[in-house]
């Protein structure tokens, strides 16, 4: 099955910015009040760069993700406000917002489409990790019609640090992650590097891997089920010239994936039940139940992004933004060694704002986003909803 999607959508945001009247609240015989300020929340999804209170979202910071330590982006986002987990195994989990899934819950890496297979089924993983997240953002509602019309149950935008934004402090700065649980004698480690080259080039290199075995079965000695399996690697090196006004700046990433699918099995497909028993046609299917080799997923993705903002260019303009990438992703679903069905996806991306500046109490955002991918499904699973 092959199919070709085009789309050229315009989107103009504009937000009217209220002042409120400070409330106060006065117990009787009180003389002293007690204020705590908090830290601004910036939601880079949203037209403007920041949030309010009415606006429906939510936001993991690099701390929360560090806590949460999950391995695939459904089971980091699970049981976040109207979120849960779409999961099929060790290897694939998909959000569901406000249970809307699939096509209807768009997944961004930062404001740029993810193009690989992960909409069309639950056992296709999303190739976002979130151990190389520093925020991820979810928004709900009106905000989602920014991204296209699809994307109905919301948006997940996934914030990483490829593409330097700005200079590090230090002349080198990186970080170091290592997690570790036993059910399935898993280990997983990242780290990344951000250093100056001049006083405007900066390079950042990152990278992880995650290999966990078959889920063990709590109770039971040496028992564990089945293409619960999941191993990934991802690597990337960027580039950014960063200026006083803003950045230009992009990245060459490769992940690669195998991870299994529990209860994919085609032992007794052509059983039939006759008399409250099982009647294949092979009578050894009584024998061999549970020695078929489990199905698993082998993954590979390519991918190229460019980020920029230009800060204050000319009078009347605050800001202008640009995210593209151009993806080749691949699956190839395999059982018993051989390739029983191939997913390929192949195009890309662009989206292109501009923030004007404050026309009295009004401030607003014009922008344009392209999306041209080629996608195909070849073999024995080719049918796409």
């Amino acid at each position: 099955m092959n199919s070709r999607r085009h789309t050229l959508a315009g989107c103009v945001a504009v937000a009217l910015a209220v002042s409120l009247a400070p409330m106060v609240v006065q117990a009787e015989d009180t003389a002293t009040s007690n204020s705590n300020e908090l830290e601004a929340v910036n939601v880079s999804a949203l037209p403007l760069g920041s949030g309010s209170p009415s606006t429906p979202y939510s936001v993991m910071d690099q701390q929360t993700l560090t806590q949460k330590n999950a391995a695939t982006l459904g089971e980091t986002l699970n049981n976040q406000p109207g979120v849960h987990s779409d999961t099929f195994g060790g290897g694939a989990s998909r959000p569901v917002i406000r249970g809307q899934s699939g096509p209807r819950v768009g997944v961004l890496n930062d404001g740029s489409a993810v193009l690989d297979a992960s909409s069309i089924s639950p056992d296709h993983t999303v190739t976002v990790d979130p151990m190389l997240a520093r925020q991820i953002e979810v928004l709900r509602g009106p905000s989602t019609l920014l991204y296209g019309s699809g994307a109905s149950g919301g948006v997940v935008n996934v914030l990483d640090s490829r593409i330097p934004t700005e200079r590090p402090r230090e002349e080198v700065e990186g970080f170091v992650g290592v997690r570790a649980n036993t059910v399935a004698d898993a280990n997983a480690t990242a780290a990344g590097i951000t250093f100056s080259a001049t006083d405007h080039l900066v390079f950042r290199v990152e990278g992880s891997r995650r290999d966990a075995d078959d889920y063990e079965v709590d109770g039971f000695d040496r028992l564990t089920v089945p293409g619960t399996f999941a191993e990934s690697d991802n690597s990337s090196i960027g580039a950014s010239w960063i200026g006083d006004q803003g950045f230009f700046g992009m990245a060459y990433s490769y992940r690669r994936d195998n991870y299994g699918l529990p209860g994919h099995n085609h032992e007794f497909e052509e059983c039939g039940v006759s008399r409250g028993r099982l009647d294949c046609p092979d009578e050894e299917h009584d024998h061999e139940h549970g020695e078929e080799v489990t199905p698993f997923v082998d993954l590979a993705s390519r991918r190229v992004d460019a980020r920029g903002e230009y800060r204050n260019p000319m009078d009347g303009i605050t800001a202008i933004r640009f995210r593209g990438n151009h993806t080749e992703y691949r699956h190839h679903e395999i059982e018993e060694g051989e390739i029983g069905t191939t997913f390929r996806n192949r195009g890309g991306d662009a989206r292109l704002e501009v923030e004007h500046a404050p026309i009295g109490n009004w401030r607003g955002v014009v922008g344009m986003q392209y999306t041209d991918f080629d996608f195909s499904s070849l073999g024995g699973e080719a049918f796409v909803p």
